[in-house]
């Protein structure tokens, strides 16, 4: 060596330096060093890592790696993260560790390469990275390859599928952030189908097929953490996604604008349903008619303002029905209170009843003027007649309760008159019972009449009824 200072200790230093060039030719590829972990999570972090390298102080070793892990690759030789650091390490490189994970974490954030971990590719969003990369239980755990350049047609199908579906263009233009964007914009999209599925509950809506089918397209991509096969799988769907792009609109619009309708006229055959065996009216049933075609409907949202007023128009014709339904309803209901009314006004404890009895016939003209269907209505007519039967029972009891109570008649004198010289009782006046029977119960069910003998065998069956009803200690009283 051509030494010219006279210090020993510089000539060695010197010649330790002309020693470690000569051994490690590589070494000085590293201009810059990193002294934590923590330094290496803020690379993972930044955003400003480019792919070019142009400014970037340890280019040199960048592109001696990324030429290494290319070359692998085309041969099919993995490498895991312990062979790397092993390699660079090494003469005639000579790196720290800590150094050679940062040159992988930039190659990765340029999306240079790819790393995998337990079978799973791992995304710069992942937080253990540095420590995959970093700590040697994970070191021969880590697969890195050169990660292969996406196709610009699979990149613009993704951009142009976020506009289509999502409304969404403004999007990241490198391959990881469109993909992370994507998935984003995906996990909202299934969020929103997984709260119009709920409505599918409660009632048969339309469109839960084009709901179900656009959630398993998007589970699908959502689950891929290989950058190339996501949008292979993105180009293969993308059809599949137009269309539900497509088709969506009119469920999300049917759920925002056009359920409450659809809801009404749900209800609304649900009424006609229950009450068909009454509803006879040709008008009513052709209105029904139309609006269940248009609720079966597989698509049915462009006839949906049809149903407003065919809606109107039914409940109109139902309500006129009912109506005529109900009158002789309310006139039974009406006599019946009269009845009971006339009856009390026979007794002095008439001021103190009258209003309760008045009050529960009252409330069942009340409950008549709201019912919606005809069973309902019908059924008020047979309410009324055991109101009327309660109403002359509690009476019967009152008369019973207010009456004095019988004073027992004296034993007989020995030495009276003939009856008693011969030992025979005076008779004893029983009282009777009243039952009350509803004349309605008597003349129950429908009669033709069509000759005397009819009418004798009508007085048959009453007289038989009374009969069965009757003995010594009843009264029958007719209501």
């Amino acid at each position: 060596m051509d030494i010219k200072e006279k210090n020993p200790v510089e000539r060695i230093n010197d010649a330790f330096k002309t020693l470690i060039d000569t051994l490690y030719s590589k070494l000085n590829y590293i201009k810059e060093y990193i002294d934590s972990s923590r330094e290496l999570q803020d690379i993972l972090l930044n955003n400003n890592v480019q792919g070019s390298f142009i400014e970037e102080k340890n280019k040199l070793a960048i592109d001696e790696v990324n030429s290494y892990i290319e070359r692998n690759t085309s041969r099919n030789i993995p490498m895991t993260m312990k062979g790397i650091i092993g390699l660079y390490s090494k003469a005639p490189y000579g790196w720290v560790e800590l150094d050679i994970a940062a040159i992988i974490i930039k190659l990765f954030k340029a999306q240079e390469i790819k790393i995998e971990y337990n079978s799973q590719y791992l995304t710069t969003d992942d937080r253990d990275v540095v420590k995959y990369l970093t700590k040697r239980d994970y070191l021969d755990k880590v697969l890195v390859k050169k990660r292969a350049k996406t196709p610009v047609k699979y990149i613009t199908n993704v951009k142009e599928l976020c506009k289509e579906l999502f409304n969404y263009s403004a999007v990241p233009a490198d391959e990881d952030g469109l993909m992370s964007r994507f998935k984003d914009l995906t996990q909202g999209e299934i969020a929103s189908i997984r709260e119009l599925l709920v409505y599918y509950k409660q009632a048969n809506y339309p469109g839960k097929d084009i709901l179900e089918e656009g959630k398993r397209i998007f589970d699908e991509v959502i689950s891929i953490k290989d950058t190339m096969e996501f949008y292979e799988k993105c180009y293969e769907l993308k059809d599949d996604f137009l269309d539900y792009a497509d088709y969506s609109e009119d469920v999300k619009k049917f759920f925002k604008n056009q359920k409450k309708f659809f809801d009404d006229a749900l209800e609304k055959i649900e009424i006609y349903n229950k009450n068909k065996t009454y509803v006879l009216d040709e008008q009513a049933i052709d209105l029904i008619q139309k609006i269940n075609e248009i609720v079966r409907s597989k698509e049915p949202y462009s006839k949906i303002p049809q149903l407003p007023g065919l809606i109107e128009e039914f409940s109109n014709r139902f309500t006129d029905l009912l109506e005529v339904e109900c009158e002789p309803v309310r006139k039974v209901i009406q006599l019946d209170c009269e009845k009971v009314l006339n009856e009390l006004s026979l007794y002095e404890f008439k001021d103190e009843l009258s209003a309760k009895f008045q009050k529960r016939f009252d409330d069942l003209i009340s409950r008549l003027d709201r019912a919606n269907n005809f069973y309902e209505a019908i059924a008020m007519k047979e309410e009324s007649d055991r109101l009327k039967m309660c109403s002359f029972e509690e009476i019967s009891k009152e008369v019973e309760r207010r009456k004095p109570p019988v004073v027992p008649n004296p034993e007989p004198v020995v030495g009276g008159g003939a009856d008693i010289i011969r030992g025979e009782k005076p008779p004893v006046y029983k009282i009777k019972k009243t039952k009350n029977i509803s004349i309605a119960n008597i003349l129950h069910g429908a009669k033709t009449i069509e000759t005397e003998a009819d009418i004798d065998e009508l007085l048959k069956d009453i007289k038989a009824k009374l009969k069965q009803e009757l003995n010594e200690d009843t009264r029958i009283k007719l209501v």
